[in-house]
């Protein structure tokens, strides 16, 4: 699971716009792909003042492929105070929360959290529609889901998502908004992305279009 650099940065304006705090979880540890020079220059580029515990620790997550990338925690911690958590389905990556997510929530865990960000997790399962329940579950009445998910690549990936997907189910289960992009690139995690604003109603035929964003 993962946080480029694009991703990050649409977190950011998120953040400055509504702010994360309280309990954040990720879905999975994620490999953020940028140095701490790197994100902290981008902290500072989007006009977000560094908290007074901001902290930089390098990235521990096994076969990354790299050894001088910022851990996830840390990048958190250059923006907000949150206290930052990781689940998993394995103790691989040292996640502090161990369960199967397409299985169940544990009690301790319902209605917790703030923040909770999905970095390509539903396209890894075989029942997304689970596993989008239960993170919804774990979400207090006010909190956030940020996610990315794989729409048309030839990368590794069970599934394929269409924006439709996830606007209906959020706008059928009474989430008071949905915001969908979609982003277009050669590589994900180097190059820049062409974002655009998915709108949900049509006037006339099947064509859902797209609209440039500045995002």
């Amino acid at each position: 699971m993962s946080i480029t650099r694009h991703l990050a940065e649409l977190m950011l304006v998120e953040h400055r716009n509504r702010r994360i705090g309280g309990e954040v979880l990720l879905l999975g540890r994620q490999v953020v792909w940028m140095t701490i020079a790197e994100a902290e220059a981008l902290v500072d580029r989007v006009g977000i003042a560094q908290p007074a515990g901001a902290f930089r620790e390098l990235s521990r997550i096994p076969n990354s492929g790299r050894d001088d990338l910022i851990s996830d925690v840390s990048f958190f911690s250059l923006f907000t105070d949150a206290v930052v958590k990781a689940c998993d389905v394995s103790d691989h990556e040292a996640a502090d929360f161990i369960f199967n997510l397409a299985e169940g929530v544990p009690d301790a865990l319902l209605g917790r959290f703030d923040f909770i960000y999905n970095g390509s997790v539903l396209d890894n399962v075989f029942d997304p529609v689970a596993c989008i329940r239960n993170v919804s579950r774990m979400l207090k009445p006010e909190g956030l889901v940020f996610g990315y998910e794989g729409i048309a690549h030839a990368g590794a990936a069970y599934l394929k998502f269409s924006p439709e997907w996830f606007f209906d189910y959020y706008a059928l289960n009474g989430f008071g908004d949905c915001q969908t992009f979609v982003a277009t690139c050669d590589d994900v995690h180097l190059d820049s992305f062409d974002i655009y604003e998915w709108r949900a109603f049509t006037t006339y035929g099947l064509s859902q279009p797209l609209k440039r964003t500045n995002a």
